[in-house]
């Protein structure tokens, strides 16, 4: 989606000051700005919550599903918001291709007009932004992806991938519960042999998810919540639900080189499967997510 500069996300929470409100400014600036963890305070006093993606030079399912999920979750609480469209019109063009400018609150007001055009057919190789409200709705999301891998790479990969990110779009149903639901979007880059998807939700994050479950009421903080995630059977529900996020490294490092990142409150989990020695890196992140982001990458050989 162009080219790029050092990535950078700032965000603000939403203060109560004596002069103003200081809402909530998400700067997107660079390639990739949330698989970087760059994260800087930037109070607004312009009553808004601003998505400032002006310097944005290249966007992935992770970017497009995370905007629109903050947005609804301000809209949800009567706020005014606006989006500052990127400066490069490649990358304005491909946000509009996958429907960011459709799903935002009808609230959201951009900066600047987007000619109507002319669309490609391109659903032989991405998924545009999806709502996800129900496990309906996630299975319908699933085949797309199902699809788009099936045709691209084989039957095979198609139906692994089904599997994978079904995995996450179950999650998502189960701890994202809220009047906002859940967003995902997926591509497929053929010449690359790699998918990527992402799903967003502003639920009650893992860490309160897996606090439903009597076995798991000990835990106290996001990154003990994403550690326990990662061990198999563990769940928030309380009936027998499989192996989980286990299952979905496994098989996915398995079939390609993979990383999957979760942010969840102030937790971040970073795992890498498929080279030689698995990595996981368990942190934090100095500016909470509402509920839980999911970003799955699958290169395959």
């Amino acid at each position: 989606m162009g080219r790029g500069s050092t990535a950078e996300v700032r965000i603000a929470l939403r203060r109560r000051s004596v002069a103003c409100w200081t809402i909530v400014h998400f700067r997107l600036a660079g390639p990739r700005p949330l698989l970087r963890s760059r994260r800087l305070l930037a109070p607004d006093c312009s009553g808004e919550f601003v998505i400032d993606a002006r310097a944005l030079s290249f966007a992935t399912p992770l970017e497009l599903t995370a905007m629109t999920a903050l947005a609804h979750s301000h809209a949800a609480e009567g706020e005014r918001m606006r989006l500052l469209l990127p400066d490069e019109p490649a990358v304005t063009s491909y946000l509009e291709r996958m429907d960011l400018l459709n799903r935002l609150p009808d609230q959201c007001k951009s900066n600047r007009r987007v000619p109507a055009r002319g669309r490609a057919d391109r659903s032989h190789s991405l998924l545009e932004i999806t709502p996800v409200r129900s496990p309906h709705d996630g299975e319908l999301a699933g085949e797309r992806v199902f699809g788009i891998v099936r045709g691209n790479l084989g039957d095979r990969l198609g139906k692994l991938a089904f599997k994978v990110v079904g995995e996450l779009i179950d999650n998502a149903v189960s701890h994202g519960r809220s009047e906002t639901g859940s967003f995902v979007a997926a591509q497929v880059y053929p010449r690359q042999r790699r998918l990527e998807f992402a799903v967003c939700d502003t639920g009650v994050g893992v860490l309160e998810h897996l606090k439903g479950n009597p076995l798991h009421r000990d835990l106290e903080r996001d990154q003990e919540a994403l550690f326990r995630a990662l061990q198999p059977g563990v769940t928030g529900e309380r009936e027998d639900r499989g192996n989980g996020l286990p299952d979905l490294l496994d098989m996915a490092g398995g079939a390609g080189l993979t990383r999957l990142l979760i942010r969840s409150g102030d937790g971040s989990l970073d795992a890498f499967r498929g080279v030689p020695g698995p990595t996981t890196r368990i942190g934090s992140v100095p500016d909470p997510v509402k509920g839980t982001w999911a970003w799955l990458r699958v290169r395959f050989p």
